[in-house]
């Protein structure tokens, strides 16, 4: 039985909700936690959130030009007499009319894995970027359910929301840092210091940034892991919006069966763009596995996981199909 993506969208969409408030949840009440335990008022969380809306904004303001730098993506004139760059635009022209939404620049990056990523920071400066050996091995029913799940990314938001989970995990780990550092640092001081009264206060308040330094540590690898729960189930979620969109779902996942089939690393990604791709960039025999460490370090699920469901099957058959094809 294929999917029932009304049904996909809401379970992903409500998962995904339940994520980012828990997480939300978990930096604030340690923020406060800390600042009432030292008395600091609103300091540590006010610094967390200023740093957290810092990052949110450069990331906005300039991450779409960086990413696309970053892979050598080069944008495919709308002129182009290419066929495959061709068929590609019209695709995601198509795609554009049907989902109602703006047509994002495309660009193509050469690498000879089958990849693809969205980003920008709203649907009406969005981008979307595919590699060459996607145009090489996915015919146009494939190509298409790549598209759709990347212009559903754009759709969802997903690029906003993963920047702004991304920057209050970030924030949360360069607080820690901050206070670790500046904890070390007043340590130091206070040993120097000839006064006893002065290093014993000294002292007290870089043992508070040490403690903060270390409870923000843990906070943050926490709010790392939610980022890449959230990441994996929008993931979920774009699938099903894609093949909405469609209303072919065995495109996408025949697209999927052919990455599955085809290990290549995409060369040009890395770790701070994986979470971008339709499909783990670099640690692809760690997203194929379904244990408890494959689960907190994956940003994308396993692609077994992802056919199972845009086919309506059990992931044991779909492994055993992709086995005994390979």
């Amino acid at each position: 039985m294929v999917m029932n993506f009304y049904e996909q969208q809401k379970k992903n969409l409500i998962k995904t909700t339940l994520l980012v408030f828990v997480m939300l949840a978990v930096v604030t009440v340690a923020g406060i936690a800390l600042d009432y335990s030292f008395g600091t008022g609103f300091l540590i969380t006010g610094v967390l959130i200023v740093i957290t809306l810092i990052q949110t904004v450069v990331s906005l303001s300039s991450g779409a030009g960086i990413v696309l730098k970053s892979v050598n993506a080069k944008e495919v004139n709308p002129n182009t007499r290419d066929l495959e760059e061709k068929q590609l635009l019209n695709i995601v022209e198509e795609l554009s009319i049907a989902s109602g939404t703006p047509k994002p620049k495309v660009y193509v990056m050469r690498d000879a894995s089958i990849n693809a990523f969205a980003t920008g920071n709203k649907p009406e400066n969005a981008y979307v970027c595919v590699t060459t050996g996607l145009l090489q091995h996915l015919n146009r029913e494939e190509t298409e359910g790549v598209l759709a799940h990347e212009l559903a990314h754009i759709k969802n938001r997903d690029i906003l929301l993963m920047t702004m989970v991304s920057a209050l995990a970030g924030g949360v780990l360069l607080l820690s840092l901050i206070a670790f550092r500046g904890g070390l640092t007043l340590f130091q001081t206070s040993g120097r210091s000839k006064k006893s009264k002065d290093s014993g206060s000294i002292a007290g308040i870089a043992l508070a940034m040490l403690v903060t330094a270390g409870v923000m540590f843990l906070v943050g690898q926490l709010s790392r892991f939610m980022t890449f729960a959230i990441s994996r189930k929008r993931e979920f979620l774009a699938d099903a919006t894609g093949a909405e969109m469609t209303r072919n779902p065995m495109g996408l996942s025949l697209a999927l069966r052919k990455i599955y089939n085809l290990p290549v690393i995409t060369k040009s990604a890395n770790s701070a763009t994986a979470h971008l791709f339709i499909s783990e960039p670099k640690k692809r025999s760690l997203a194929e596995r379904r244990d408890l460490l494959a689960n907190l370090l994956s940003t994308h699920p396993p692609l077994v996981d992802r056919i199972a469901v845009l086919e309506g099957k059990d992931p044991l058959t779909i492994q055993r199909e992709l086995t005994q094809k390979g």
